[in-house]
């Protein structure tokens, strides 16, 4: 009994050694963006931080946005695939990638500071006629954005966006950051296989998760303030209001993977009932992340729509 109790005090004393002087997964900001900015990378002043965008080609504008606890590197293999003729812009997202977030009071309308955001980014830019495509989170960010600034969106693309009930949505981060251990987690960064894992669960096929993806993620994610952003955004209980959907007046495209873990493909069937002009697009195999798990596919499928000057109804 005697030597039970030793081996797990021990144990115990392990345990406790391996939490507290665990590795400090924390990054600066000043290293954060050394570390990830590219020669395409731009800073923009807004309301007394920076936000990072990348802004590269010339042709027509294609505006992606990412989605929750993501970064613009979201969108690296999908970038990799577009042809000539189009001009990209891609956003980190306030308090998420490269961009800070700033100083707000706890019960500030979220909903309303992103897409003060985006608006600014299209004037500050002087944008027209936008391609504007979102996922996840970016995805409602798109929608509204399209609402707000209709005479400057050309169409829509959805893919696996946020809009309808979020007590169906299954996001890790929100999970974790509802947790008690998340605080403590919380002040040496989340450690690398939990970055691992929330990428996994991402993807209809887990094993299409490469190293480079999952090191930007858990680099990103630790940027000093982002966790506290992403636990703010996570634990504001502030919603979209789906009733403004069907308010969307522009072709829209609409892409989802039957396996999504996260936002459940039964929300693409109610985009695709609420908008008019809409077209439902649903990839066997497939998670929550098409321009990473069906990168080739996806682009076509984006070039045939913005080939087509205007949609016909198309209901499934």
């Amino acid at each position: 009994m005697k030597k039970v109790l030793v081996f797990f005090t021990l144990l115990v004393l392990v345990l406790a050694s391996v939490i507290v002087f665990r590795k400090d997964n924390c990054i600066a900001y000043e290293d954060a963006v050394a570390k990830y900015q590219t020669e395409y990378s731009h800073f923009l002043d807004w309301k007394g931080v920076k936000l990072h965008y990348v802004d590269r080609g010339e042709g027509e504008t294609v505006m992606l946005l990412h989605g929750y606890a993501g970064s613009f590197t979201n969108w690296n293999k999908l970038v990799d695939e577009f042809p000539e003729g189009y001009r990209l812009i891609i956003p980190d997202l306030p308090g998420l990638g490269l961009s800070q977030f700033p100083e707000i009071a706890d019960d500030e309308d979220f909903i309303e500071l992103y897409c003060d955001f985006t608006h600014t980014l299209i004037e500050e830019l002087d944008l027209d006629s936008i391609h504007i495509v979102g996922n996840s989170l970016g995805g409602f960010l798109a929608w509204e954005t399209t609402l707000r600034n209709e005479d400057k969106i050309a169409d829509l693309v959805l893919l696996n966006a946020a809009g309808y009930s979020v007590e169906d949505l299954n996001a890790f981060f929100i999970k974790l950051t509802r947790t008690k251990a998340f605080t403590f987690i919380a002040k040496k960064g989340i450690p690398k296989f939990m970055a691992a894992t929330a990428a996994k669960r991402c993807m209809g096929d887990p094993s299409k998760v490469d190293r480079s993806r999952v090191d930007a993620f858990h680099d990103l994610v630790n940027k000093e303030g982002n966790l506290e952003v992403v636990a703010r955004l996570g634990n504001s209980g502030q919603v979209p209001d789906s009733n403004r959907i069907s308010n969307i007046n522009v072709p829209t495209l609409i892409v989802w993977g039957d396996k999504d873990a996260i936002v459940p493909v039964a929300h693409a069937y109610k985009f695709n009932r609420d908008i008019k002009n809409s077209k439902l697009l649903i990839y066997e195999g497939s998670g929550h992340v098409p321009m990473i798990e069906n990168t080739t596919r996806l682009m076509k499928d984006l070039e045939v729509f913005w080939d087509t000057p205007q949609l016909t109804t198309h209901h499934q």
